[in-house]
């Protein structure tokens, strides 16, 4: 990595990178993008890249592109420094997820984008779903808790009348139908994942939840697929630590991710009988007083009950 920065610096420095954004006004960071002679040295340095035109490619690329892009680069770094140094959880990068999948997946185009076919209006719609970023956690004990990202700018409609059309409900149906038809298992053989929303504001996050409520998707985990948390106020904190919101509403951390991977499995709950009220269950398992057991109900911990190994 720091070989590839030092490239990139020498770059910027004998003219192979192009001013591709800047801000309009006050002091903000501008970045740059890689000309084609940049890429060309980095090739030289052992980066792998596609032909392809660069300069060109960065002439078309738009401001909400580019701020879109940055959005997601930032999430993953923060996951980056959350999870470096621990020795209880490793990040998984979107590289390695691919590296680790079936041949057939490795060999598609856009490997990560999901497909479902979704019966709506008497009509069978095919669609894919491309999510931002992919990643996932890696614990001591060899189990993994995945996770697909959608980065939400507020330019899209929540919900349209015409199914045909985009819509962050029909990219919500998309992830709850290729999930209900298995196509994590056939495409990266997860035993399960979940889908990480990062939007604007509470109101949005609110109006997403209530057409989230209302989809019903066979098969499917239903609204606990998905946690949603507000861009501005997770810049701000640890996405581990920080409390996200799942689809029922409940607020949820995906640090209780990792408290659970060092849990043994064998005190999990998992053989406690399906039809037990939860609270109860909960209550005889860890003793836990009702009062505990509310503060905890709708955790993530509750949502990844089937461990993914």
């Amino acid at each position: 990595m720091t070989g590839c920065v030092a490239s990139i610096m020498r770059a910027m420095s004998i003219g192979r990178a192009q001013l591709d954004y800047y801000p309009t006004s006050g002091s903000a960071p501008m970045v740059y993008a890689l000309g084609d002679l940049g890429a060309q040295l980095l090739s030289e340095r052992g980066a792998a890249f596609a032909h392809c035109e660069w300069s060109r490619k960065n002439g078309e690329a738009g401001r909400p592109f580019i701020e879109h892009q940055l959005e997601i680069v930032e999430l993953h770094i923060a996951l980056e420094r959350s999870t470096r140094g621990r020795s209880d959880v490793r990040l998984i990068p979107p590289e390695e997820i691919i590296a680790s999948s079936p041949e057939c997946t490795r060999k598609n185009r856009n490997p990560f984008a999901l497909r479902a076919t979704i019966s709506q209006s008497e009509r069978a719609h095919d669609i894919a779903v491309v999510p931002d970023l992919v990643f996932g956690f890696m614990f001591p004990d060899g189990s993994r808790r995945c996770f697909m990202v959608e980065i939400d700018r507020g330019t899209m409609p929540i919900s349209r009348s015409d199914f045909r059309q985009t819509s962050f409900e029909r990219k919500m149906h998309a992830y709850l139908a290729a999930y209900g038809q298995g196509q994590h298992m056939k495409q990266f053989g997860w035993k399960t994942f979940r889908v990480l929303v990062v939007t604007t504001d509470q109101q949005r996050a609110r109006s997403m939840i209530e057409r989230l409520q209302q989809l019903n998707v066979p098969q499917s985990p239903g609204p606990s697929l998905f946690f949603f948390a507000l861009a501005g106020e997770l810049q701000r904190s640890d996405p581990l630590a920080h409390n996200w919101q799942d689809g029922g509403g409940r607020a949820t951390r995906l640090n209780k991710v990792v408290d659970q991977a060092s849990v043994p499995r064998a005190n999990r709950g998992s053989t406690l009988p399906r039809s037990l009220d939860r609270r109860t269950a909960a209550i005889l398992r860890c003793g836990w007083s009702r009062e505990c057991f509310a503060r905890s109900a709708g955790s993530l911990l509750d949502a990844f009950d089937d461990v993914d190994r």
